[in-house]
């Protein structure tokens, strides 16, 4: 895997509405990073739920912006951080580590890349019955509120949570020598200042060694060596993009975030051998991807 790859982002290929395809709303303008299969398969999912294709800008191209436009959808942090019009309601997903704040008559949805934390605890609890302690290490205020709602789902389940926010990413390596008891697994939020490939190595290295399975938020990094992966779905996160827009168009009153449905679950056996985690015939059954 590319550092990119650890970065948690992607990129898509912009086309423009096919011949004879229905049009989705008018008012509602698509801009992309840059081109990439990622983005691709987000538009996907958003033109799909809004029942047809929209507007769409690939940067660095200027994007056209109709008067009429009253919501734009930002693929991926470049996309997200553009300079746009207040007049229109900014939705961004795709963009971790960035936080577009609401303010001087613009409103911004971001679209998380996870489900609710009550749904990825229940999902961890049921991946590992045993599970009683949880770890989380982070570092960018942007998975601040993923975090905070971890910490809640946990207490209200019964499970211990070690928070750990990390000043810097070098101070990973002395945070995980410095656990007085090892945790029954480790949980890594969607940061991509903490996710670096040298960050991944040592957490990786931590893991194998205690017997401690790490739960990651793309399958790029169970390929790597967490256990398991539990992430969402690209056109999953259109889908909930566009119900921002259908929510905004419809009354104008967007919420502050929205999250996906389904969380995609991809299995390492060899990783999760390393730590000890055994994976019921159901659990196996149930799983998106599992790498031998």
């Amino acid at each position: 895997m590319t550092r990119a790859g650890f970065a948690l982002a992607g990129m898509i290929l912009a086309l423009g509405p096919a011949a004879g395809a229905v049009p989705g709303p008018r008012n509602v303008v698509a801009v992309l990073s840059s081109e990439s299969r990622y983005y691709r398969e987000a538009l996907a999912g958003l033109e799909a739920e809004l029942g047809g294709p929209v507007a769409v800008t690939v940067l660095p191209d200027r994007p056209a912006l109709p008067d009429r436009v009253r919501v734009i959808v930002a693929f991926g942090a470049r996309a997200a951080r553009a300079s746009f019009p207040s007049r229109a309601t900014l939705v961004y997903c795709l963009a971790p580590g960035v936080r577009v704040e609401a303010g001087g008559g613009r409103m911004a949805v971001r679209v998380d890349m996870l489900p609710p934390a009550r749904a990825v605890l229940a999902r961890l609890r049921e991946l590992q019955p045993g599970l009683r302690t949880l770890a989380v290490f982070w570092l960018s205020g942007s998975v601040e509120d993923a975090v905070r709602g971890m910490r809640e789902a946990a207490a209200a389940a019964g499970l211990a949570l070690r928070d750990a926010r990390l000043r810097d990413a070098a101070e990973l390596p002395d945070r995980l020598r410095g656990l007085r008891d090892k945790p029954d697994a480790i949980w890594i939020p969607p940061d991509p200042l903490l996710v670096t490939e040298r960050n991944f190595a040592v957490l990786r290295e931590y893991s194998w060694a205690n017997g401690v399975p790490i739960y990651a938020p793309t399958a790029g990094l169970a390929e790597k060596g967490a256990a398991v992966a539990l992430s969402s779905g690209y056109q999953d996160i259109g889908r909930a993009a566009a119900l921002a827009v259908r929510n905004i168009l419809e009354d104008g009153t967007p919420p502050e975030a929205v999250y996906p449905e389904r969380l995609e679950t991809a299995l390492n056996l060899g990783a999760a051998a390393r730590t000890g985690l055994v994976f019921s015939r159901s659990i196996l059954a149930s799983a998106d991807r599992v790498i031998p």
